[in-house]
């Protein structure tokens, strides 16, 4: 563990090294945690621009740079030139299109609801209105 780091900055920091957005690996470091995902969002925000979280984001990134394993950006980004490539077929493109969406967790729960509002109607009479 980096010194001056917490172990959940740490978790933090690994979850991300793995390809996790950060609002996974907020959630993942802090398992307890009931926040919204806008609150998660704006914590994990906060954490990444973190001094000492961010050079130990950038310590292990050169480290995972350096070994034959593609990282998270490296896979992301042979995705992305995948999907422009209009050399390759639809499938592969959709596909590529599908699992960088999954990695960057722009796929949300969707819930539908049927929600009725009923009125109200109150007469006032001439002598209620003084």
């Amino acid at each position: 563990m980096a010194r001056g780091l917490t172990i959940i900055q740490e978790e933090f920091v690994k979850h991300l090294i793995n390809g996790k957005t950060q609002r996974e690996s907020y959630r993942l470091s802090h398992p307890k945690s009931k926040l919204s995902d806008k609150n998660v969002d704006s914590k994990a925000s906060n954490l990444f621009a973190d001094a000492k979280v961010r050079a130990r984001y950038d310590e292990l990134l050169e480290r995972s740079t350096n070994k034959s394993i593609m990282s998270a950006i490296q896979r992301k980004e042979w995705l992305t030139k995948l999907i422009i490539d209009e050399v390759s077929n639809n499938n592969d493109r959709l596909k590529a299109l599908d699992i960088l969406n999954k990695m960057d967790g722009e796929y949300i729960t969707k819930i539908d609801a049927d929600v009725r509002l009923e009125t109200i109607e109150v007469n006032i009479t001439d002598d209620e209105q003084d």
